[in-house]
């Protein structure tokens, strides 16, 4: 960020207008995003006149959860417009399957979770959810990190940064957004 940015964030926190994020979690099994289905027959086994892509349940429950705590976070605010930053930490539970001295060193992160589901899908999943509640839509994300480790209480911790107010920014930077500059001037007649 360049100064003239640095010193309109600064003059709207002393002003009172502090650029809060939104940071929340979701306790239980996190779900990476399902690849939706096509649906070609009804419950009855008829064919269908158009067939029509189905989100699994299990993938619109977690993006519901994700959704619910994002607005209980935001506290009534309106969603951020302009580009945010997300941070998520998605912590899976330690496979019952493995030995005792691996689900240890897993309890302690000194095991990766390189195994499925990808990164990726679990991203899609909880941005997805955050859709219209934290921001308009998820194209406004502009740098994400998330990281997958497991843990005995398995959740998913979510921090939304906006990174600036487009209007001051575009102020401090010398831009105009949308449009040319209007000169302003008191006509004194």
């Amino acid at each position: 960020m360049n100064e003239a940015a640095e010193a309109a964030i600064d003059k709207m926190n002393a002003a009172g207008l502090k650029l809060f994020g939104c940071q929340f979690s979701v306790h239980g099994a996190p779900v990476a995003w399902g690849r939706a289905r096509l649906q070609t027959r009804d419950r009855k086994g008829r064919a269908l006149k158009k067939p029509r892509h189905i989100t699994p349940p299990k993938t619109e429950a977690f993006e519901a959860r994700i959704g619910w705590a994002a607005k209980e976070s935001m506290r009534g605010r309106p969603p951020f417009v302009g580009p945010v930053r997300v941070e998520v930490m998605v912590y899976l539970p330690i496979p019952k399957s493995w030995p005792k001295y691996k689900r240890e060193l897993a309890a302690q992160q000194q095991v990766y979770a390189t195994s499925e589901p990808d990164w990726d899908n679990f991203g899609k999943a909880i941005c997805d959810g955050m859709n219209a509640v934290v921001y308009v839509d998820d194209a406004q994300i502009i740098e994400c990190r998330l990281r997958k480790e497991y843990a005995t209480l398995p959740e998913v911790n979510v921090l939304v940064q906006p990174l600036a107010v487009d209007a001051e920014l575009a102020l401090a930077r010398n831009k105009v957004p949308r449009g040319p500059r209007l000169e302003i001037t008191a006509n004194h007649s």
